[in-house]
């Protein structure tokens, strides 16, 4: 397996893990009674989740696991559908500057590993390789 897969998915897991598992602490009153919130985080995290299992498979067997490839594409519409419309809210609404760079840079490092991801994966589509023997 070209080693290219799994750091990357290992590396989108960690950071996203990150994210949104320090996210569920900071959840006010109202946000934790929102079902929104609770897709956006809950969604976020089985992402982070299924990469990590799918970088240790992949780092175990020597090739990226069935469905990888699928996997890397729904991870990067997932970081578009997350945090493009975030990025909109944060000069919408009255913030202070640290609140919007803290979030520009979750958003900036979200969105460039879901890239990363995407590129891997449609070139690997692109290839004729199918989606179980990616790498």
């Amino acid at each position: 397996m070209k080693p290219s897969f799994v750091p990357r998915a290992a590396l989108a897991a960690v950071w996203t893990l990150f994210v949104w598992g320090g996210r569920i602490s900071l959840l006010t009153d109202s946000e934790a009674a929102d079902a929104v919130t609770w897709l956006r985080v809950g969604g976020s995290l089985l992402f982070g989740i299924a990469l990590g299992v799918t970088a240790v498979l992949g780092w175990r067997r020597g090739i990226a696991p069935s469905g990888a490839v699928w996997l890397a594409l729904g991870f990067a519409a997932w970081m578009v559908f997350i945090w493009v419309p975030d990025v909109v809210d944060l000069f919408r609404e009255e913030r202070t500057v640290g609140f919007i760079a803290v979030h520009l840079v979750l958003a900036v490092v979200s969105l460039t590993l879901g890239t990363i991801l995407a590129v891997w994966g449609a070139r690997r589509l692109g290839a004729g390789a199918p989606a179980a023997s990616s790498t």
